[in-house]
């Protein structure tokens, strides 16, 4: 009576109080110690048990097990002088809980060989590690051998079985189960989940609607099911529905159902929605705060994200790995590196398990705030470093435009004998893509194909991709050939591919015939052929193009609205780009680069300023691309001073790297005046690796005010650097040829 109440002093003093305790009284109180957070107790009772046996070795495993002392559990299991049915499925059950599911069903098979024979429940626990582990030829052989034993028209078994070829990806076999189980609320249940796990979204509502014409009720695990369909295929009607029949059965105060609620309005974008079904939950676990912290991170809520992480604390909600993972997300998304600091600092306070995904969430963090030291650090303090740790840096040198030192880190990774993956192949290919390697891509591909991996979209998208950078379009194309099936992206990809191959009027061409095949345009799509129109100054396609935008609402969007002003700028329609761009709300840095670059390429250095000081007003910092439009146009206006003064403020003001496009821009303003040794003294300060068009400039500028020696000393700088470009020559000729 006091072990079931919960009261184990109680109980012990009951116990103590018994005349010579057999061993039946020995196994209540171990069992009333172990089931009530005694362990310590349970375990220092089981050694002075006199003669302990199966059924008080079972008790203090299971003690162990549900204390979630797995190692002891196990030398505990492998102690027993005999063993039952029970011992193997307590211990199996076990394992597979605590992820450890291939040596869950190692187990299952050791038992087998020790002559026992598997009952329902012990099949049950090992479909369960065949679900975690997701190993269907296991599973379908544990099929086997509950047919042979007769449980196959076992309801519990059969709905182990449909969770089983469910999570297996064997949709049809979990089918062929579910029409020979007799059908209750679980087994309905699982057959829905096993739909929505394969993305059979549709069919997994239709059985949903069968389900209620069959009378039956469904409950809590039922909904969660039917709502993650619904936030899948974004229903909102369908998922507003599910939401009025939760609060009609009473559920939705309840745990499940108010976080499957979160994610589905999250889903949809429907934030008010999220607030409100979330405070509605009666008791919030962790499952629940990380489900609307997840929401906040996906919907770029960063800073509110933030806020409820802290929130957590303050009301005593322990955060896990998920919730960490998610802050740090948060954190790298508005680089704020101090904020994630305090957080690694709470996870290191808190002495969380030490997790890979947290070190890789933390590697990503610090390297999108740029602090590749730390992202260092953390990767190295990993004890074991698999590919997806490796991949985070590569990616992290990536996004630090390091694509050289990324590659250098991928061979180091292949070095100590780990085998890359399709994400290493993708972040390779665009680390040959940034430095336009063409050769590199050719090896990494070749080293692709003789790994034998199998081909997905995703590294059809990376391919052809790099060739398309590396201006390689024989071999896009023969990528592009080879798919079975193209979508929208790849179609961009290729148009892409094309556009900066230099093959703009291929590249419009090919979104004709995209949409021909019945392929619809993206915004991406537009922005892409945009793009080619500001290339070939195309300004009627440009126009047709915008009418077709504008008829699918697509003309506030920030990335469509800033391609539309850099091609009615390139096209020489300057007061269309300045409508369009005084059309838009909120502009980002991308879209002033658009309206200034537009200005100045055009000759309009007053209205080019007048710009350049409007976006400072509104608090939008400039970059480096801001200052080429900015240097271009004291080139074309002739303004020397005030362009070498801008050029200092960017580099001493802002603390901006100067790159060869500035270069550039200064050489051709002062060659322009004909202070050509000027020019020629700056190209050899700046420090950078390509000044090879720096240089070439500067020649053309000596053509024009016939300075043979400043042009004599160009060419043989430029020699230096390995170009062998015969216009120099052909300009050297023409100065010399002009004597």
């Amino acid at each position: 009576m006091y072990g079931n109440c919960g009261s184990a002093p109680d109980a012990r003093s009951v116990f103590d109080q018994t005349h010579n305790p057999n061993l039946y009284s020995y196994n209540l109180m171990i069992r009333t110690y172990a089931f009530n957070g005694y362990i310590q107790e349970a375990q220092n009772l089981f050694n002075k048990t006199p003669n302990p046996d199966v059924c008080t070795w079972n008790i203090i495993l299971k003690g162990f097990i549900e204390h979630g002392a797995l190692n002891v559990a196990h030398k505990t299991f492998e102690r027993m002088p005999c063993h039952n049915i029970v011992s193997w499925t307590a211990m199996i059950a076990a394992l597979a809980h605590n992820g450890c599911c291939q040596e869950a069903l190692q187990l299952f098979y050791c038992m087998y060989a020790h002559g026992f024979i598997a009952d329902k429940v012990t099949y049950m626990r090992a479909l369960d590690a065949c679900s975690s582990y997701c190993t269907l030829i296991q599973g379908q052989q544990i099929h086997a051998s509950i047919v042979e034993d007769g449980l196959a028209e076992d309801n519990m078994v059969g709905t182990s079985l449909i969770s089983m070829y469910g999570k297996c990806g064997n949709l049809a076999d979990a089918t062929c189960v579910f029409s020979r189980t007799k059908k209750d609320i679980i087994c309905w249940t699982a057959q829905i989940s096993a739909c929505a796990q394969n993305a059979y979204y549709e069919e997994a509502l239709i059985l949903f609607s069968e389900m209620l014409k069959a009378g039956l009720n469904p409950d809590i695990l039922t909904f969660v099911c039917a709502l993650d369909a619904c936030s899948s295929l974004l229903l909102l009607s369908e998922g507003r529905q599910m939401h009025a029949a939760i609060v009609a059965y009473g559920l939705e105060q309840h745990c499940l159902t108010g976080t499957a609620l979160v994610k589905y309005y999250g889903k949809c974008r429907m934030l008010l929605d999220v607030r409100s079904v979330f405070s509605a939950i009666a008791h919030c676990d962790i499952a629940s705060w990380n489900a609307l912290l997840t929401v906040l991170v996906e919907s770029e809520f960063n800073r509110d994200a933030l806020y409820l992480f802290w929130q957590m604390h303050v009301q005593y909600v322990k955060a896990d790995n998920i919730s960490y993972i998610c802050v740090l997300n948060a954190c790298s998304k508005l680089s704020a590196r101090e904020k994630g600091l305090e957080v690694h600092m709470a996870w290191i306070e808190h002495r969380m398990d030490g997790d890979a995904k947290i070190a890789n969430a933390l590697i990503n963090f610090y390297g999108k705030c740029g602090d590749l030291c730390s992202a260092h650090h953390v990767f190295y303090a990993l004890t074991y470093r698999d590919v997806v740790s490796w991949n985070t840096l590569i990616s992290v040198y990536l996004s630090n435009f390091l694509a050289k030192e990324a590659l250098i880190l991928l061979q180091d990774m292949l070095w100590t004998g780990i085998q890359a993956d399709n994400v290493t192949f993708i972040y390779a290919f665009d680390a040959c893509s940034a430095l336009a390697d063409l050769m590199m891509g050719h090896q990494i591909h070749t080293s692709f194909v003789e790994h034998g991996t199998v081909v997905d979209p995703m590294i059809q998208s990376a391919l052809l991709k790099m060739y398309g950078k590396c201006k390689s379009i024989h071999d896009a194309i023969y990528i592009f050939g080879k798919m079975e099936e193209t979508d929208v992206i790849l179609w961009t990809i290729l148009i892409g591919a094309h556009n900066d191959g230099g093959f703009s009027e291929e590249a419009l061409n090919l979104f004709n015939k995209m949409q021909l095949k019945g392929i619809q345009p993206d915004s991406t799509a537009y922005v892409c052929v945009l793009d080619a129109c500001a290339n070939l100054a195309a300004l009627q396609s440009g126009c047709k193009l915008h009418d077709a935008i504008q008829e699918k609402g697509w003309g506030n969007e920030p990335i469509v609205g800033s391609a539309l002003i850099h091609m009615y700028g390139n096209s020489g329609d300057i007061e269309k780009a300045e409508s369009v761009f005084r059309g838009l709300a909120e502009p980002n840095l991308a879209i002033w680069n658009a309206i200034i670059a537009g200005f100045a390429y055009n000759g309009h250095g007053k209205k080019t300023f007048i710009y350049f000081n409007e976006m400072l007003r509104t608090g939008v910092k400039p970059d480096e691309i801001s200052f080429v439009s900015i240097l271009t146009a004291c080139s074309h206006a002739g303004w020397i001073n005030h362009g070498k003064h801008c050029f200092i403020h960017m580099m001493y003001g802002y603390k901006l790297q100067h790159v060869e496009e500035h270069c550039v821009c200064i050489v051709d303003m002062l060659g322009r005046a004909g202070r050509l040794e000027e020019a020629e003294q700056i190209i050899q300060h700046l420090s950078l690796q390509n000044v090879s068009t720096a240089w070439l400039s500067l020649i053309g500028a000596c053509r024009y005010h016939n300075d043979q020696a400043c042009a004599w000393r160009a060419a043989k700088n430029l020699s230096k650097l390995g170009n062998h470009n015969s216009g120099p020559l052909l300009i050297l000729a023409g100065i010399f040829a002009g004597r």
